[in-house]
């Protein structure tokens, strides 16, 4: 194969996923923002110098840092929050699902879970890693790590319903067999917010 219709050949690879990837999150609700432009910022070791998001509806609120900008998302719930990174590395989302008459929280958590690029939805909530901090315990799932894109999910259930914080993070080293990406710095940044969640009412 020649070196040019390799290159055509990754290039249309790489749409096909971004196009897969946008679709995705259109189906769940969560709009794809465009990063605000390049800062050169590092991001924050830890969370601090905060502002907070506080959702009256669903009763809950949480902090992340001033740099970061936020932006409602308008779609299928109007109080869907998307907050971006300031440097374009990545952004993070927050929603909630009802939990239906009838069904669990962990039921719920695998229909809104899609591992990609499969498109499947997990066989089974062991797949979901238990992440305890700020006193409360999340269910993380990695859901992509492609084409140097990281996406995953923290689910954090209640008597009605689950809040569900979603991140992407891009331009990650995902061919490097020693990528971790628990050390990611959009995944570190939402753990220290998860650590600021608090319940309003």
């Amino acid at each position: 194969m020649s070196r040019r219709l390799l290159v055509v050949v990754l290039v249309i690879l790489i749409l096909i996923s971004a196009l897969g990837a946008y679709n995705i999150g259109q189906r769940q609700g969560f709009r794809i923002i465009p990063m605000a432009p390049a800062e050169n910022q590092p991001l924050p070791g830890a969370v601090s110098n905060l502002k907070t998001y506080r959702n009256e509806q669903y009763n809950f609120q949480f902090s992340y840092p001033v740099s970061f900008s936020e932006s409602q998302a308008k779609l299928s719930d109007p109080d869907l929050v998307v907050i971006n990174t300031s440097n374009r590395l990545g952004q993070f989302s927050a929603g909630r699902l009802p939990i239906p008459e009838g069904q669990t929280y962990s039921q719920v958590i695998m229909a809104d879970t899609v591992l990609s690029p499969s498109g499947r939805h997990p066989d089974e909530f062991s797949s979901y890693k238990g992440v305890t901090t700020g006193g409360r315990t999340y269910y993380y799932v990695q859901t992509e790590l492609f084409e140097g894109i990281l996406t995953g999910s923290y689910y954090l259930p209640r008597e009605s319903d689950v809040l569900v914080f979603k991140f992407s993070s891009s331009g990650v080293d995902w061919t490097n067999p020693a990528f971790d990406p628990e050390t990611d710095p959009v995944n570190q940044t939402l753990k220290q917010v998860l650590a600021t969640v608090k319940y309003t009412n």
